[in-house]
């Protein structure tokens, strides 16, 4: 299962480019979010 980088200690520059970053960020963030709404 994904982990949200943040769990890991990894930084999103780190985890992936600059241009895949701005495609997948906000949407991950979305979900990360969500996750914590709900716990």
């Amino acid at each position: 299962m994904f982990r949200h980088p943040c769990y890991l200690g990894i930084p999103w520059e780190m985890h992936w480019d600059q241009k895949e970053r701005r495609k997948h960020h906000h949407v991950l963030l979305t979900l990360f979010l969500i996750l914590v709404a709900m716990f």
